[in-house]
């Protein structure tokens, strides 16, 4: 029985922000990362500027390893903003 599909949208909490990427908490005891190069299709410097621990995002899965239980998630999809770029249009 598969739990997870390739291009499913899922919904995770996020546990680790790390300088390569975002490790998540995702359903049925899975882990999954975001790595850097799946957050944006925008350059990304620091992937703290665009996630914090205890976030609740929605990802795309792009890979899945049931055996140990990790997926490779992506939100490239959901057009993600640097959070500090966000308010500088505020100013």
């Amino acid at each position: 029985m598969e739990m997870f599909k390739i291009g499913e949208i899922i919904e995770v909490t996020i546990n680790n922000v790390v300088s390569f990427g975002v490790f998540c908490k995702c359903p049925n005891n899975y882990t999954g990362l975001i790595h850097i190069s799946n957050i944006s299709n925008s350059f990304v410097n620091n992937v703290e500027d665009y996630f914090s621990n205890g976030e609740t995002i929605k990802v795309e899965i792009i890979s899945i390893d049931n055996d140990n239980k990790k997926l490779s998630l992506s939100t490239k999809n959901f057009n993600i903003i640097a959070k500090n770029k966000e308010n500088k249009n505020n100013d």
